[in-house]
């Protein structure tokens, strides 16, 4: 009646129908069955089919429940001291086991998984049943732990399955134990990120003792099988994780003898074996590294050049372990440096890919790109023939670049142009012009950088070696501009540039000036927006504010120009006016050009504020020259360039007035009582602003029409004549009296008559507090006048009263000649009176000037008819005063 009733539920299961009722069904027949032994096989099937009914449906919960008892309820009758169903019952367990691992593994639950294995294999590793089903179970758990990554747990697994299946001669499972035990092992090495280290007398551990006897076991045999390879392997990937170099080497040395003899006997032509060749290969390269981290470099190099001789003469080109061959070899001869090794590798590659892949495959193509990058690196050999022939064979000709020729274009592009081969490098240009503005295949390699360089290579080369005109590189900046705009859009640094370019191109030919102009304009008016502003320099806007103004100044030039574009150029210039200001200064060359320019576009405008705006400008800006320059060639540069804006503007009168008015303020520090330009310098104007003021007066006279060094003379000697008197005020009197004579001389000299008057006043006025004379105002200056005239004519030191005698007759003499007959008498009458205070006549040089001074006022030697007309009450005066002289 059971065997019916489970062969029913058997077939019902099998059908997998998940609806309500079937499960209700096997539910139903679970509770009649639940009569029978937990032990009993049908039962335990019967719970893990329903189980994984349960989980189908989605009743995680329910599934695991079941799982979880029948596991306790099995491990309860494993326990009982009375059971006597032999091994069944441990195989029954581990069988509940493994579908609840896999239940779990199925819901993600790795760590509770890895729980359960964990303390099933606690369970059992120390039994030792005399049962291959339950080893081949406990494999199988191994295998799932392997499957979870608890490699070193499954390691010891399968060690002890290893061992039983061995010692009972089951060489069918001990292969594949030992396979397993090697994959894992080396799974290990690979994955874990922790170095084991060593003593120097290092600990045999468990696994190396079971690899090393699977390793041994392994060779002993006739034949080479996978198994062979993976063991092998294992155990030197084992013994290299350690850096155990030495064993490693025996090891590998061991395990070609028996795959693959020639490699490690030399001599002779080398070949691949025929079996497991890839294999062997592994291990051969894994005997060059122990080699070369043993510091062994003839030998490593020795081993990898076997593997790929090996390798040329027994497998196709493009076979993978060719490729492991050689870039085994490459690698070692990159890691040491010798270059010409390597490329003499890659060459040989190259040969051999022309001859069976073809000139354009693949695989050529990319040797040819590494050859080129390495002899240009490294300097072996001509990396543009290899370049070269990437081009020829891709390209064939075509006026569009091939995508895969794209980096070797972009390498001959920049050979052909530091080497000086122009028409070669028009031909290239060419080509990836094309390329980047028809947006072929590949135009995407295309950095905006590189395009820059590729239009600044292309342009010139059009323009200096093919002199194509003009209006063939205006369209190709106009491709340069468009381009770029579609490529990266307006806001983006190479498309202003490609703006400004145009701009800057345009302006070399008068019909496009103005097009440039507005280029310009929305260029500056980009620059404002704050995402423009973070892709262009300060630098590149000051350059377009500079061009834009020369763009102006050019248009201004012409007579039919209009107010409106006058008043727009203007505006610009003077912000660039302003700018040139403040980072060169008002006295250079630039800043002054500048304002030439702006000055004669005022001077277009022909409105009556125009002159006095050009007035105040020049006048502004040499007050600020002779305040901030003290360079004297800078001044005289300065001088020459706003001497010939006052002629051109047409205000020289206004600049003779300024040049007059500095002159006296940077001499006497204060400025004239007539200064009609209403200026005033400050105390930074010294004699070296001579220098700009002198230069601007040669140039306002005419370069010919005086000298240079005549002018400076002029100023420096007015400088330090007054210097002298204004330094002596606080001297003595006769001392201040010298100096103020010979600073009127001068003056009088240059007819500079309002300082003359200013000179006499002030001196006049300490002449009298040394000298208490009772005179009338008049006449006291007409005396102190004659007085400073004769002292000017002096080089000696002077005597006041000596130069009064010799004045006096000189003054009379003059003012009677004159017919001022009254103030000739005044004049003596004073003169006597000081001379009578200095004793003058007592000394005997002066008494013939007395002679003289009472024969004037006698009136000796002047006609009869004019004496006739003076009053007699005056000449009775004079005669008394003649007298009074002779008394003396």
């Amino acid at each position: 009646e059971e065997t019916s009733i489970s062969e029913q539920l058997t077939i019902v299961l099998k059908k997998g129908d998940k609806k309500t009722n079937v499960i209700e069904y096997e539910q139903g027949i679970f509770d009649i069955v639940t009569e029978l032994e937990v032990w009993n096989i049908r039962r335990i099937k019967l719970t893990i089919e329903l189980a994984l009914s349960y989980e189908a449906r989605g009743e995680f919960l329910m599934a695991e429940e079941l799982f979880v008892m029948l596991w306790r309820k099995l491990t309860e009758q494993c326990h009982h001291p009375h059971h006597h169903h032999g091994v069944d019952i441990h195989i029954y367990t581990i069988d509940v086991v493994i579908e609840y691992v896999r239940f779990l593994k199925r819901c993600h639950r790795q760590e509770e998984a890895s729980n359960v294995l964990i303390c099933i294999w606690a369970e059992y590793e120390e039994y030792d049943f005399e049962s291959e089903s339950l080893f081949l179970k406990l494999k199988v758990i191994g295998e799932i732990m392997r499957s979870i990554s608890l490699l070193s747990v499954a390691v010891s697994v399968f060690k002890k399955c290893w061992g039983w299946f061995k010692s009972r001669s089951k060489h069918e499972h001990t292969a594949s134990c030992e396979v397993l035990i090697s994959e894992t092992i080396e799974e290990i090495i690979t994955t874990t990120a922790t170095t084991v280290t060593t003593t120097s007398t290092t600990t045999t551990t468990s696994t190396e003792i079971v690899v090393k006897e699977i390793f041994e076991s392994t060779l002993s045999r006739t034949t080479v099988t996978s198994e062979t390879i993976s063991i092998c392997k294992s155990l030197i990937s084992y013994y290299m994780k350690l850096e155990n170099w030495s064993e490693a080497i025996e090891v590998t040395k061991r395990s070609l003898l028996v795959v693959w003899r020639s490699i490690v006997s030399g001599g002779g032509t080398i070949a691949l074996p025929k079996d497991f060749g890839a294999g062997a290969i592994d291990i051969a390269i894994s005997l060059a590294i122990c080699h070369l981290r043993s510091q062994h470099y003839h030998e490593a190099e020795e081993i990898s050049i076997r593997i790929y001789q090996a390798c040329r003469s027994s497998c196709h080109i493009d076979d993978e372990r060719m490729t492991k061959a050689y870039t085994a070899l490459i690698q070692f001869y990159k890691d040491h440096r010798h270059w010409h090794k390597m490329i003499e590798v890659y060459q040989e590659l190259l040969i051999e890919y022309r001859r069976h892949l073809g000139a354009t495959h693949a695989l050529t193509i990319r040797t040819l790109y590494t050859l080129g990058s390495l002899c240009e690196e490294h300097g072996h050999g001509h990396a543009y023939d290899y370049y070269e022939e990437i081009i020829t064979v891709l390209n064939h000709g075509s006026k569009i670049c091939h995508p895969d020729a794209l980096d070797a274009m972009i390498f001959m592009c920049r050979f052909r142009y530091e080497s000086g081969h122009w028409h070669k490098l028009q031909i290239i240009c060419k080509v990836l012009w094309e390329t980047w503005k028809g947006k072929h295949h590949g135009h995407e390699k295309f950095t905006a950088d590189f395009v820059e360089v590729l239009y600044l290579r292309y342009r010139y080369v059009l323009e200096y070696h093919v002199h194509c005109e003009y209006l063939v590189l205006r369209e190709l900046i106009i491709e340069y501009r468009n381009t770029c705009l579609s490529f990266y859009g307006a806001a983006v640094s190479i498309t202003i540039k490609a703006m400004i370019e145009l701009a800057h191109y345009s302006m070399r030919s008068e019909k496009y000036i103005h097009e440039a102009i507005s280029i310009y304009e929305e260029v500056l008016t980009k620059t404002k927006t704050t995402t423009t502003t973070t892709v262009v320099s300060t630098t590149t806007i000051s350059i377009i504010k500079k061009r834009l103004t020369e763009a102006y100044i050019s248009v201004c030039r012409h007579e039919s120009v209009s107010t409106t574009i006058i008043e727009k150029a203007i505006k610009v210039v003077l912000e660039r006016y302003e700018r040139l200001r403040i980072e060169l200064g008002w006295a250079h060359v630039e800043t002054l050009g500048t304002l030439r320019e702006v000055i004669l576009m005022y001077m277009k405008l022909k409105k009556q504020e125009a002159q006095t705006i050009v007035v105040r400008m020049l006048l502004e800006a040499s007050i600020e020259i002779i305040k901030s320059e003290v360079r004297s060639k800078t001044l005289h540069e300065a001088g020459k360039v706003v001497g010939e804006i006052f002629i051109t503007s047409g205000v020289v009168d206004q600049a003779y007035e300024m040049i007059e008015e500095m002159r006296l303020q940077v001499i006497t520090g204060s400025p004239s009582s007539h200064n009609k330009l209403g200026f005033k310098l400050d105390k930074s104007a010294g004699r070296v602003s001579f220098v700009f003021l002198v230069t601007l007066y040669q140039v306002l006279r005419g370069q010919f029409s005086i000298s240079y060094s005549e002018v400076m003379a002029d100023y420096l000697t007015e400088s330090v004549l007054y210097e002298s008197y204004t330094r002596s005020l606080k001297s003595s009197t006769v001392i201040v009296i010298g100096n103020a004579a010979r600073l009127r001389a001068f003056l009088q000299s240059h007819k500079r008559y309002g300082q003359i008057e200013i000179i006499q006043n002030q001196s006049y006025d300490i002449f009298l507090k040394k000298w208490s004379l009772n005179f009338k105002k008049e006449t006291g200056i007409l005396f102190y006048i004659s007085l400073l005239e004769h002292i000017g004519e002096e080089i000696r030191d002077i005597n006041v009263g000596d130069v009064a005698c010799k004045s006096s007759v000189t003054k009379v003499r003059w003012l009677l000649e004159n017919n001022r007959v009254q103030e000739a008498f005044e004049v003596a009458k004073c003169a006597l009176d000081f001379i009578n205070h200095e004793h003058a006549y007592h000394r005997l040089q002066n008494v013939p000037y007395g002679f003289k001074l009472s024969s004037l006022m006698a009136l000796r030697g002047f006609d009869k008819q004019w004496k006739a007309k003076i009053e007699q009450n005056l000449f009775n005066n004079m005669l008394a005063l003649s007298r009074s002289v002779m008394g003396e």
